[in-house]
């Protein structure tokens, strides 16, 4: 998976590349089946709440037996080597999938002091009225992040303050473009990139994350206090993390032959990345 200069000078410029059709259809209906089995089978009633967040369901998909498909795409070129020529060295974090019934705010994805790329697909067609993907083109660069938080802390809806005409009359008068998709289109962009929803319609989403692996000692300092701060440990998920975990043991094995993902754990190790309960934890996951 190669891609030019122009998808690589784009994302660069505007922190945003769109991949069009980087899954067949076969890849993408075995993904949509497989993604919607494991919701009906983590989540065991329909009840939806807002949350403090952006409103959906989240589950890691990251086990052998239960999301072999998506496990695999974590590694597959396509990704993989999509996001190292597109922020440098990476590291993965996991793949996860949503379930998107509301809109959402202008917001950026954004870990301090961190840099990164995330992949995201819609399992199906959306459109500027459905809940496609709008983006402030340019607005992951230092200077216009900070002059749009200053504005946002002003005039911003968050999340939370679900009132739907009052986002839309906020998005009506910025320069978003709208990135409309159909399954197997993926969007690759930056994690400081700004960026929305409108349309509260249901969608699935399958998105996977990429971090750029720290090079000096402050960074790997500042990388590993993050890292123990979103610790998810303690949380009260609404869903099984023993049968749906961040990180599989299966798939933290190493020395299968696999020198790169041999590379990838052992670094992901160093960095506090895999905890060692995670490690220790029953076949189960």
């Amino acid at each position: 998976m190669r891609l030019s200069r122009e998808q690589i000078e784009h994302y660069r410029n505007f922190g945003y590349v769109v991949l069009p059709r980087l899954l067949d259809d076969d890849e993408t209906g075995r993904l949509t089946e497989e993604v919607r089995r494991a919701h009906a089978d983590a989540f065991a009633t329909d009840e939806r709440t807002d949350g403090g967040g952006i409103p959906g369901r989240y589950l890691p998909m990251m086990t052998p037996d239960r999301t072999p498909l998506s496990l695999s795409l974590l590694e597959d070129p396509r990704f993989l080597d999509t996001a190292g020529q597109l922020v440098g060295n990476v590291l993965p974090t996991f793949a996860e999938s949503v379930l998107f019934y509301r809109e959402a705010p202008l917001h950026k994805d954004a870990v301090p002091g961190m840099s990164g790329v995330k992949l995201i697909m819609y399992l199906e067609h959306v459109t500027g009225d459905t809940g496609a993907l709008r983006v402030l083109p340019g607005s992951h660069h230092a200077d216009y992040s900070a002059v749009l938080a200053g504005w946002h802390r002003e005039s911003g809806v968050w999340a939370g303050e679900w009132d739907g005409k009052r986002l839309r009359r906020q998005l009506a008068g910025l320069p978003l473009q709208v990135l409309e998709t159909r399954p197997g289109d993926v969007v690759a962009f930056d994690w400081h990139l700004w960026h929305a929803t409108l349309g509260g319609i249901d969608r699935h989403q399958w998105t996977v994350s990429y971090v750029r692996d720290p090079q000096t000692p402050e960074e790997t300092e500042r990388f590993r206090r993050q890292m123990a701060a979103v610790d998810e440990s303690g949380l009260d998920l609404p869903y099984d993390p023993a049968r749906y975990p961040r990180y599989a043991p299966a798939w933290l094995t190493t020395g299968l032959g696999d020198e790169r993902h041999d590379r990838t754990i052992g670094r992901m190790r160093e960095l506090g990345m895999v905890a060692e309960e995670q490690e220790a934890a029953p076949s189960a996951h």
